[in-house]
């Protein structure tokens, strides 16, 4: 009888195992059937609109150039659909099998909210549905986060409640959820990232709903939502397409952000999805009111910067960095000696004069931390200044990150701490706080320096060599160029190309302002510079107007 009851129990084992696998193998090919038709639909256009390209401009039938752009436009929306698609297929990929990277920096979460509430503003006006956004009045502008991340949430979670909402409103709410924790007052290390000087202050728990009045979730399939290639009962593919992929995927990238994300829902009534993520590191905006240049830098320029002679020790592991920042500080009376790993500093320091210390936070042996405690330790050392380097190692999700420490504890340690990739404009600037240097005034020499190498206008009028030439030249570049580099969307190394040419254009008609201009993107994309770039684009179209008017 035991022998035949554990035959038993063991058959019956095998048939649920094999039940859950015929279900999983129902599952997988519903999910490929679904798939197949998400890519026929918008290939079925790319090659259908193609086709008629191909024939228009064949028997040459246009009847305008709007035809033509409608066909385009079809394609370029039939081509993001099919991205979209294939984006959804991999971030799944990554987050079921646990490859997920995150990408944590300072970001103001307000506006990503905003951002991603625009995005469906078009749509919403469409269908006639209001989109209210509400947030505390003092809620923090500035939190470590991965905002990549929250806006696929928002996206998947926005882009829902549209869909399913066929009338009323949408509701994007955000707020603090009441934490009792100290906040940090004596930490004195400020951290430079992003061109802005910030100070960490505490931990925070941020509470993110999305409300919608569409059609709701039957209560037997809310638990369901959530699994991959689930839909709701009777939706109608048709009407609504999708794989059955986006909430899988904003679950995985919520906990994987350390939250969690629970629905309710009310059929007719609509929907609730509300996220919370817990210790999310809170920073405090910090302007340097000693500085002469404070921490927007408009006016700063590395070139106009001379150092009195000063010691700097670099204990720099990588070999690249060492060559970048040799080159940042070539133009300065600045001697450096640079170290590999920081188990010779106390010798060092004891042997050699030094002025400012600067150190990568992972080292080989001791990390950066440990070298800045044991200098510290030292009562004549304690004074010299201590700039920490990071790739973000200390934007970690976990608030006890490097040797087990707190971050006000960990932060402490150092005078300021720098986010690389750190451009030239960003390292020369944060020299002037520890080293001395000459006090010029670079308005006054960038404008004597224009005079002397262009002179006035009339004789740069009288110099100019085939101006409407050089006029129909610029305007071409502008018309390629102007907005994408603008926009971001250019290179550094296509925004490289582009001053080279207006540089040669420049130099052939003898428009010295122009050439200038193109010399100082050329000297900005070398230290890789965005900020830089993007602050002195703008001066190009003030440069093509003015040669109008010549």
């Amino acid at each position: 009888d035991d022998k035949t009851n554990a035959l038993k129990d063991a058959l019956e084992k095998i048939s649920v195992q094999v039940k859950e696998k015929e279900m999983q193998v129902m599952v997988q090919q519903e999910f490929m059937a679904s798939l197949g038709h998400e890519f026929r639909t918008p290939m079925n256009a790319i090659l259908g609109f193609l086709g008629l390209l191909r024939e228009t401009f064949q028997i040459e039938k246009l009847k305008s150039k709007k035809e033509l752009l409608n066909f385009i436009d079809s394609i370029e929306k039939a081509s993001h659909s099919l991205l979209r698609l294939i984006t959804n297929i991999m971030e799944f990929s990554k987050v079921d099998s646990g490859k997920l990277k995150l990408d944590y920096k300072i970001e103001n979460l307000n506006s990503i909210l905003k951002e991603s509430l625009d995005l469906f503003l078009y749509e919403a006006r469409r269908k006639n549905i209001e989109l209210v956004f509400k947030t505390d009045e003092k809620f923090p502008e500035y939190l470590m986060f991965d905002g990549g991340k929250l806006r696929q949430i928002l996206n998947n979670l926005l882009g829902n409640a549209l869909k399913f909402t066929p009338d009323g409103k949408i509701e994007l709410q955000m707020k603090i959820l009441s934490k009792k924790e100290k906040i940090n007052k004596g930490l004195k290390s400020k951290l430079l990232f992003d061109n802005k000087k910030f100070i960490y202050e505490k931990n925070i728990d941020v509470e993110i709903r999305v409300i919608d009045t569409g059609k709701g979730i039957p209560k037997n399939q809310i638990r369901n939502i959530f699994l991959p290639f689930e839909q709701v009962e009777g939706q109608s593919f048709e009407k609504y397409g999708g794989t059955g992929l986006g909430l899988t995927i904003t679950k995985g990238l919520v906990n994987a952000l350390n939250g969690e994300i629970k629905v309710e829902s009310k059929i007719s009534k609509g929907s609730t999805f509300e996220i919370k993520f817990s210790n999310i590191d809170k920073y405090v905006f910090y302007e340097d009111e000693d500085s002469k240049f404070k921490d927007d830098k408009k006016g700063f320029d590395p070139r106009y910067i001379k150092f009195q002679t000063s010691n700097i020790l670099l204990i720099i592991n990588s070999d690249l960095d060492r060559e970048l920042l040799k080159k940042y500080m070539e133009p300065f009376q600045i001697n450096y000696h640079f170290l590999s790993d920081g188990h010779r500093l106390i010798k060092f320091l004891e042997e050699n004069s030094v002025d400012l210390i600067i150190s990568d936070l992972i080292l080989p042996q001791l990390n950066g931390i440990e070298l800045a405690q044991l200098k510290n330790k030292e009562l004549e050392m304690s004074k010299i200044p201590f700039i920490c380097l990071s790739t973000g190692e200390l934007f970690a999700r976990n608030p006890k990150s490097l040797n087990n420490m707190e971050k006000t504890e960990l932060y402490s340690n150092f005078d300021s701490i720098l986010i690389k990739p750190i451009s030239k404009r960003e390292f020369t600037f944060e020299l002037t706080k520890y080293l001395p240097y000459g006090n010029f005034n670079f308005n006054e020499m960038q404008s004597d320096d224009l005079d002397k190498s262009q002179g006035n206008d009339n004789f740069e009028s009288d110099t100019i060599l085939h101006k409407d030439k050089l006029l129909k030249e610029i305007e071409l570049e502008i018309e390629k160029n102007y907005d994408p580099a603008i926009k971001g969307i250019l290179t550094v190394q296509e925004i490289d190309l582009f001053s080279k040419r207006l540089l040669k254009l420049s130099e052939e008609h003898n428009y010295n302002e122009l050439s200038i201009w193109a010399k100082t993107i050329e000297e900005y994309v070398d230290q890789f510079d965005m900020q830089g770039i993007q602050e002195k684009l703008p001066e190009l179209t003030d440069l093509f107007d003015k040669l109008k008017k010549l």
